[in-house]
C-alpha cells in the first residue's frame, strides 16, 4: 500500500509494505546494533553508580572515666592509632554532656568520623581496648 502525498515542491511517497523479496538483513542488524548499543550503555551506568563515593560512617562512643591517668596513658594513645589508621577523626570531643530526653548520657561522648573506605579495609573499634583497667 503506497500512500502519495503531493506538496508543493516536492512529491513524498510513503510506503507502508514491504515489497515481495525485499531483504530483511538490515533489520537484524540494526536490532543487534541497537541491543549492543543498549549493553554498552547499561555497563557505563553500573561503573558510574559503582564509582560513587561511599557515604562516611560516624561513631558515637559514651564513656564513663573511673581512672583519668589509666584513661590518659593507656585508652587513649591506642585509640587514638586506631581512629587514625582507619582513615578516621575526632569531630566532637566533650566532657560536658546534657541530655534533654530520656537518661542522662555518660560524663564523656567522643563523636569519630571515617571516610567511605573505613568500612571496607577491615579497621575498627574492635582492636582497641574496650576498657581501662588501670
Amino acid at each position: 500500500m503506497n500512500t502519495v502525498l503531493p506538496l508543493a515542491h516536492a512529491t513524498v511517497r510513503l510506503r507502508f509494505v514491504r515489497k515481495a523479496g525485499e531483504n530483511t538483513v538490515n533489520r537484524h542488524i540494526t536490532v543487534g546494533l541497537a541491543m549492543l548499543a543498549s549493553a554498552a550503555l547499561g555497563a557505563a551506568a553500573i561503573q558510574t553508580l559503582h564509582a560513587q563515593a561511599k557515604p562516611p560512617a560516624y561513631n558515637i562512643v559514651e564513656i564513663t572515666i573511673k581512672d583519668q591517668d589509666g584513661y590518659t596513658k593507656e585508652y587513649l594513645p591506642v585509640i587514638t592509632k586506631v581512629l587514625t589508621d582507619a582513615a578516621g577523626k575526632f569531630l566532637v570531643r566533650g566532657s560536658k554532656t546534657i541530655s534533654y530526653e530520656g537518661a542522662a548520657p555518660a560524663p564523656r561522648v567522643d563523636f569519630a568520623g571515617f571516610s567511605g573506605v573505613w568500612a571496607d579495609s577491615g579497621h575498627g573499634y574492635a582492636a582497641a581496648p574496650t576498657s581501662c583497667a588501670a
